[in-house]
């Protein structure tokens, strides 16, 4: 009797935290307890609220009440048999409701947002991350398993049908990713892969297929549609380098070795505790009265801006950092990985394109909560670094243009981009766009009210990186206030004189960047199509 009052409690709390009808569920007990905090700081980062936990013992369901995070109390006398099948009786309960749902495991960490892209598919019935080599005999038939750490449900009869069997199959094995894959395995899907590039991973030595992409099967029997999510974007096994969206790495099922594994990864979202100044990321406090969620409610924000040098990109930053107690590294030099500063404060932090650092290096080290592509009319970027003194450090001039191109085509990854154009006068507009990625600024900081001196001392001040790393000629460089030429926009430093041998470098470095512009309705004179007509007029000119 009281599962079924905490059934409909569970379904009631699932109506009330769904988003677009679609909640996250997670199940954990007072030994994960950790786990699950750095989890749920996780998701907080990304602004994302719409999910629950199933708590499996009073003292996990007790502390998170007391920390308003909605919880379900479901007991059970703990045991993986037990777990994974009551887990599929609340998948079976939440399909009959009607409500989608994402399954995640706590140690299924969150590193961007995957919902828009993955887990709105239409007609796609089970969206499910890939797993390793775990049931042998699916593997041996397939080629990849499904993991049941995190997948998409979009509930309708075939996803209840296919729950309902899961549940009558795992009587059997005790194990739900082997009653996952033996019954999907049975419906006989025919899946895309064929065309599909493809690469191998290895695991306890056997090898298991992965895709470039997302791959479906569709059972035209049980018109059911099943897809498989990139191993590169949903990680089983760590792979440095890739620009994951969740990392749910392989590990020992204890806490202290997934907090381990967390913190070795960059997945580790926990803060330390006031007295654990020396005390390591594994080093946790256990219980305590006080909130020890503070990322949830009071992490400070991390805004990455990442453009090409003279780009106006410092000038930006600078307008990042008027908010008062914000630590701004305006211009971190071209040659320095953008380091992981204090946690008690906002941080501004401009990073440029070059080849000796990729983004993903500087998010890797920097974790930033926001990520700002800052874009300029490539002909006069070109013009304004060509003769530089850096123009060809970490990087030769042309070959950092063809970056920038590149994280111009894939703007998508950004949080926002921003237009230098749009920056400098259209005040309101700017605003506007920086208030929807949830970056509260107004029109008063266009006053530039703190000083790059005020910035400067305040960095030093509260910051040991920032102290023993201040500008300074060649390698032993760290940051400094970039070119900004005074605390104000001025209007008649924004367009360049451009020759046609400029454009002849944009064209080939920056082919993406420089078509977008030819279209791109920006406010300054000359920096679209037009430029590139008085140009022609004047070359006419000078020929008749």
């Amino acid at each position: 009797m009281e599962d079924e009052t905490n059934f409909d409690k569970l379904l009631e709390l699932a109506h009330a935290r769904k988003h677009n009808n679609t909640v996250i569920v997670t199940f954990s007990d007072d030994s994960y307890k950790n786990v699950l905090i750095n989890w749920l700081n996780g998701l907080h980062r990304l602004n994302i609220r719409n999910y629950l936990v199933i708590s499996l013992d009073e003292q996990i369901h007790t502390f998170l009440c007391e920390q308003s995070i909605p919880s379900v109390l479901l007991k059970i006398e703990f045991n993986l048999d037990s777990l994974w099948a009551m887990r599929i009786d609340i998948f079976q309960l939440l399909c009959r409701s009607g409500i989608d749902f994402i399954h995640s495991d706590t140690d299924a960490v969150w590193l961007k947002n995957p919902i828009p892209e993955y887990f709105t598919t239409p007609g796609c019935h089970l969206v499910a991350s890939q797993g390793t080599t775990w049931p042998v005999d699916v593997l041996d038939k397939q080629g990849f398993v499904f993991c049941c750490g995190l997948f998409y449900v979009q509930s309708c009869k075939q996803t209840l049908a296919l729950f309902e069997e899961i549940a009558e199959d795992i009587q059997k094995t005790g194990d739900d990713q082997t009653s996952l894959n033996r019954v999907i395995q049975r419906k006989q899907l025919k899946w895309d892969t064929l065309y599909t590039e493809s690469y191998d991973m290895h695991f306890r030595d056997q090898c298991f297929r992965c895709f470039n992409k997302t791959v479906t099967g569709y059972s035209p029997v049980n018109k059911l549609s099943v897809a498989l999510l990139p191993q590169h974007l949903f990680q089983r096994l760590h792979m440095p380098g890739q620009d994951a969206f969740v990392k749910h790495l392989f590990t020992e099922k204890d806490s202290e070795s997934k907090i381990d594994m967390l913190s070795r990864t960059g997945c580790l979202f926990l803060e330390h505790s006031p007295d654990s100044t020396n005390r390591s990321d594994t080093d946790l406090p256990r219980t305590s009265t006080k909130r020890i969620i503070p990322a949830i409610t009071h992490r400070k924000k991390r805004i990455l801006v990442y453009g090409m040098q003279s780009s106006g990109a410092s000038l930006f930053s600078y307008f990042l950092s008027q908010n008062p107690d914000t630590l701004s590294i305006i211009d971190l030099n071209n040659h320095r990985l953008a380091p992981d500063l204090p946690d008690e404060f906002d941080i501004v932090l401009k990073a440029v394109v070059s080849t000796r650092w990729s983004l993903q290096d500087h998010i890797d080290s920097f974790h930033p909560d926001k990520t700002i592509l800052f874009i300029r009319n490539p002909c006069h970027n070109y013009y304004s670094l060509m003769d530089k003194a850096y123009a060809n450090k970490s990087g030769l001039l042309d070959e950092k243009f063809k970056l920038l191109d590149h994280y111009f085509e894939a703007r998508e990854q950004f949080d926002l981009t921003l237009f230098y154009e749009d920056f400098i006068l259209d005040y309101s507009g700017t605003i506007e766009k920086l208030n929807t990625i949830g970056c509260k600024y107004t029109e008063e900081h266009y006053r530039f009210s703190r000083t790059p001196q005020e910035i400067a001392d305040f960095n030093i001040n509260n910051s040991n990186w920032c102290r023993d790393n201040q500008a300074a000629e060649g390698p032993a460089g760290g940051w400094g206030m970039g070119n900004i030429h005074s605390s104000a926009i001025k209007l008649e430093l924004c367009t360049k004189p451009i020759t046609s041998e400029i454009i002849s470098r944009v064209r080939t470095d920056c082919p993406v960047l420089y078509a977008y512009y030819q279209e791109y309705k920006a406010l300054i004179p000359n920096s679209g199509i037009e430029q590139e007509r008085l140009l022609t007029e004047t070359q006419h000119a000078d020929t008749a």
